[in-house]
């Protein structure tokens, strides 16, 4: 599990979001190095990790609770159903 720094890249313009202006919820996504994005609030969000994961799309959660992330490696997440960044 790694802590996601506060600011977030969202949509196809790379709008910044602060993590605090999402809904609190999880978020199926995907995890290569120290980015994972998620769809949240109906948008493709960029996470930053302060740790990262060796690995390109692996299977992830985003939590957001109270205006805090954090992302957490699952792999049996089903990532034909998740969209992309990379």
């Amino acid at each position: 599990m790694s802590k996601v720094n506060g600011v977030v890249s969202a949509g196809s313009g790379g709008k910044t979001l602060r993590v605090k202006d999402l809904s609190d919820g999880e978020y199926a996504g995907t995890w290569s190095g120290y980015e994972a994005s998620a769809v949240v609030d109906g948008m493709l969000c960029a996470f930053m990790t302060v740790e990262g994961v060796r690995g390109i799309g692996e299977g992830c959660v985003v939590t957001i609770k109270d205006g805090r992330a954090t992302v957490r490696a699952v792999p049996a997440v089903n990532l034909d159903t998740v969209p992309h960044i990379w």
